[in-house]
């Protein structure tokens, strides 16, 4: 049992050091998709876990770090999106 304890706090840590890259990411990704006239911000949000994933980390993992990384990003800028974030990537 400590090892699956082990391994979840472990991918708790991976999450927090990776929602910065994931908050960059998000900004870059949605700021190029607007230019390209594309309004489909889960499709830009999957393709931002799948670039974390081509780095080798599991896709859990990759979808909470961009949630956090868009709520952080939300926070930011002074909104809320912990409920958006949530529904786009169930």
């Amino acid at each position: 049992m400590a090892t699956r304890r082990t391994s979840k706090a472990a991918a708790e840590v991976m999450v927090q050091m990776l929602a910065p890259v994931a908050e960059e990411a998000i900004e870059l990704a949605l700021r190029e998709a607007a230019a390209q006239g594309a309004a489909d911000t889960r499709r830009v949000l999957e393709a931002v876990v799948g670039g974390i994933q081509l780095s080798g980390i599991p896709k859990g993992a990759a979808r909470q770090a961009v949630r956090l990384g868009l709520i952080r990003s939300g926070k930011r800028k002074g909104i809320d999106l912990t409920a958006y974030a949530a529904s786009l990537l169930r």
